[in-house]
C-alpha cells in the first residue's frame, strides 16, 4: 500500500514538474525506513499511563499509536511505596486503590509504555479490587 502511494505521487509530481520544465523525478533510493514502536511490548505485562485517563497495567494486547489494548487490566487509582511509575514498574507498591480486572480495556491518549517485572506484577494482581 505504502508502496502504491509512492508510485502515484511519483507520477503526479512528474506530471506537475515535466508540464513546467520538462524533468523527471525519480524515486529516492536512499530514504530511511520508517519504524513503528506499536509492537514493542505487545504480548507482555505493561504499566501504561495515559492523558487523562489515569495508571493502568495489564498484557498488552495490541498497540497502535496513543491507543493500547490491554487484558488483565487494572486501574491504579492511588497508591504508597513508589515515588515514579519506574519504581512501580520495577517494585510495585506499599498500598493502593486498585480496580477490578477488565479484559478488553481500549486506553486513549498513551503516554508512557513501562515493561512490568515479575515482581511487580506478582505485587500489583495480588492487591485486592477497591471497594467503596
Amino acid at each position: 500500500m505504502k508502496e502504491m502511494k509512492e508510485q502515484l505521487l511519483i507520477k503526479v509530481l512528474e506530471m506537475l514538474v515535466s508540464s513546467e520544465s520538462g524533468a523527471k523525478i525519480e524515486p529516492c533510493s536512499n530514504a530511511a525506513p520508517v519504524h513503528s514502536l506499536d509492537n514493542i511490548h505487545v504480548g507482555e505485562y505493561v504499566l501504561i499511563r495515559t492523558y487523562s485517563a489515569g495508571v493502568h497495567f495489564g498484557r498488552l494486547i495490541q498497540r497502535q499509536g496513543k491507543e493500547a489494548l490491554l487484558d488483565e487490566a487494572r486501574r491504579i487509582w492511588d497508591w504508597e511505596g513508589a515515588f515514579t511509575l519506574s519504581k512501580v514498574a520495577t517494585s510495585g507498591i506499599g498500598n493502593g486503590k486498585l480496580s477490578t480486572r477488565v479484559d478488553g480495556f481500549i486506553a486513549t491518549e498513551v503516554i508512557e509504555v513501562l515493561p512490568l517485572s515479575g515482581k511487580s506484577k506478582e505485587n500489583l494482581y495480588g492487591i485486592s479490587d477497591h471497594e467503596q
